[in-house]
């Protein structure tokens, strides 16, 4: 499965070079590393293109907004994932609250969750009981990579592999692309874990490594619980 993903500039005058290169780094991470076959990637893939306008959109197009928030409000994103009025996941970044010069990580971020999980309900259980929430960028936030593109490179997430949630069913395969993890299950300093269990009372909380980066807000992901718990989507 190959989704069509474009960056739409609502309002924030961005380069559009830099924008280019982030669509050129993001479709060669979807193809190459993260739509590697389960269970070294996730089998599904990402052409990412930049928009000329608001008006240039296709039908079937996912898009990932940047949208001019210039304050990070307390527990605020720089950016998540949801169902647009369309029926289609969209995903929101708040460029002006991250570093420039990383441009490309919290879009690769999103586009990464989006395709491992496009409805918000993919859950996993995990040895402890626990549903665990598909996403695959958090634990390892905000570990990165580069990728060479025209003109220099880009900074690009890193990601866990299947194996990470389901380490009996994939034994011998590593739990991250860049393989820093050295257990299922373990979070890399700056990232976290969302998890359901009976006895948080019903709610999802979330498990950190030190200081967490603000890509979810706690409203957001509040959002998100009764479809997350519906959910119970093992890899295969």
């Amino acid at each position: 499965m190959n989704v069509r993903v474009v960056l739409v500039d609502n309002g924030c005058n961005l380069d559009r070079s830099v924008l280019r290169a982030v669509a050129e780094a993001a479709t060669i991470q979807m193809h190459r590393d993260f739509g590697r076959p389960v269970p070294y990637g996730f089998g599904v893939t990402a052409t990412v293109r930049v928009a000329k306008d608001l008006d240039d959109i296709r039908k079937d197009e996912w898009v990932l907004e940047y949208l001019p928030k210039l304050k990070l409000e307390s527990g605020g994103p720089l950016g998540y994932h949801e169902i647009a009025p369309n029926g289609l996941p969209r995903m929101i970044v708040f460029p002006f609250l991250d570093d420039p010069h990383m441009r490309g990580l919290v879009e690769t971020h999103e586009i990464i969750e989006t395709l491992a999980d496009p409805w918000t309900n993919k859950t996993i259980p995990d040895q402890f009981g626990r549903l665990v929430a598909c996403e695959p960028a958090d634990p390892v936030e905000p570990s990165w990579y580069p990728i060479a593109v025209r003109g220099g490179w880009v900074p690009v997430s890193n990601f866990v592999t299947p194996a990470y949630y389901l380490p009996q069913q994939y034994p011998n395969v590593p739990y991250d692309f860049l393989g820093q993890l050295r257990y299922p299950g373990e979070i890399l300093p700056g990232g976290f874990l969302s998890t359901f269990s009976p006895s948080s009372g019903g709610k999802w909380t979330q498990q950190t490594n030190g200081f967490r980066r603000p890509y979810r807000s706690v409203q957001h992901a509040r959002s998100r619980t009764n479809r997350r718990a519906r959910g119970n989507i093992q890899y295969t």
